[in-house]
């Protein structure tokens, strides 16, 4: 690519550990058919990172090295933002790996659809060593998207890719949300745009111990929480009740002083976060779920009780899936007796994202009108697709 050319796709990789970077990176140079950028953002890379990003830089690779402004995920994607040339903002995570033609097709794709600002896609877990766990579906859809979002985040975060106009528009990402900033990012840019995933899978999304996520799942389903309830009460009455970073250690008086019911909502919707973090295989991650399943009852919110029995539905399963079969039937004959129709409401609502997304697989099969889902055998990633 020239320098002088602007890209059409920066793509935006925040880096501090090494282990996994350089087959990352190589996913993402190996990508044809599109003009992109990748801004590699430090963020107190490690010694073999920093090593990494020398040679691609010795070597000419299109990218540039960008040094993190402040601290934190959230600064490092707003320095990356501010240094971007392209139309549209790629995500990538420096332990993932993207399949061949992701950005092309993405490109192609909102290039196509101006009323889509945000579009995510399949992905198939792997561990560190990349040995296959299983496939990561999200809702397809745009109506679909819009509905989860209210129960959770429906985008894969690593897959995204975002008009550039917009993510500035909503000031970018948030510092005081740093561990749930995509989930406030989605919250905030439904305001301003549709949303949807592709029905293909186009990453490869990585699962390993030293992950944000794996070691501080509780505060991040809290500050997942503190993400909804904010953005409702922001839509509500015209107002951010933590507008600083400092507003996260005082949420309790920041909320409680605009909608003093919203602080029982930030406890039981943790709840519910915290199933889809894995939290509740913990024994005290089980026991908030359950605690905060009698509170929700006897306060009798029924938003907030519908959300709590999708989480019921899902913490069964990660049960079931982690070989804890008889804590699972216990815990489904527990919630069968606590929330009785409504369960029943919720294994439907559950089964449904990923039939729908199952359903969009096989329409692209059939008629051709996405790409199939990507060879996940594919040659080595070093060498570009044919």
């Amino acid at each position: 690519m020239p320098a002088t050319s602007v890209p059409l796709v920066s793509v935006l990789i925040p880096v501090r550990s090494g282990r996994y970077f350089a087959p990352a990176l190589d996913s993402i140079l190996v990508q044809t058919a599109v003009d992109f950028e990748v801004i590699c953002i430090d963020d107190g890379a490690d010694t073999l990172a920093s090593g990494i990003l020398r040679e691609a830089s010795a070597n000419g690779q299109k990218f540039r090295i960008l040094r993190n402004s402040g601290h934190g995920i959230a600064d490092a994607l707003n320095t990356g933002l501010a240094s971007a040339r392209g139309e549209l903002i790629a995500r990538m995570d420096a332990d993932d790996i993207c399949l061949p033609h992701r950005l092309a097709t993405q490109a192609a794709y909102l290039r196509a659809n101006p009323e889509i600002g945000v579009l995510g896609t399949q992905a198939v877990a792997i561990d560190a060593s990349g040995a296959r766990l299983g496939r990561a579906r999200v809702p397809v859809g745009r109506h679909r998207v819009f509905e989860y979002l209210q129960t959770g985040s429906p985008l894969i975060h690593p897959t995204v890719m975002m008009r550039r106009s917009l993510l500035r528009k909503v000031g970018g990402y948030r510092r005081v949300f740093e561990g749930a900033e995509d989930y406030d990012l989605w919250l905030r840019l439904s305001a301003q745009t549709a949303m949807d995933n592709l029905a293909a899978v186009f990453l490869l999304l990585r699962r390993h111990g030293e992950q944000v996520t794996t070691r501080s799942q509780f505060r991040q389903a809290r500050l997942s929480a503190l993400a909804i309830v904010s953005d409702k009460i922001l839509r509500a009455y015209g107002c951010d009740p933590l507008p600083d970073p400092g507003g996260v250690k005082n949420w309790r008086e920041a909320i409680g002083a605009v909608s003093p019911s919203a602080v029982a909502d930030v406890r039981e919707l943790t709840a519910s976060r915290l199933v889809d973090n894995r939290g509740t295989l913990r024994a005290s991650g089980g026991r908030y779920l359950n605690g905060a399943c009698y509170r929700a009852i006897r306060r009798g919110s029924p938003e907030v009780c519908s959300r709590l029995a999708l989480a019921c539905v899902r913490h069964q399963l990660l049960l079931f899936r982690a070989g804890r079969r008889f804590d699972a039937l216990k815990a489904l004959a527990r919630d069968a007796m606590r929330w009785r129709t409504r369960l029943v409401f919720a294994y439907v609502r559950h089964a449904s994202i990923p039939w729908l997304a199952r359903r969009s697989s096989w329409r692209v099969a059939l008629t051709g009108q996405e790409p199939r889902d990507t060879e996940l055998s594919s040659p080595s990633l070093r060498q570009p697709a044919k």
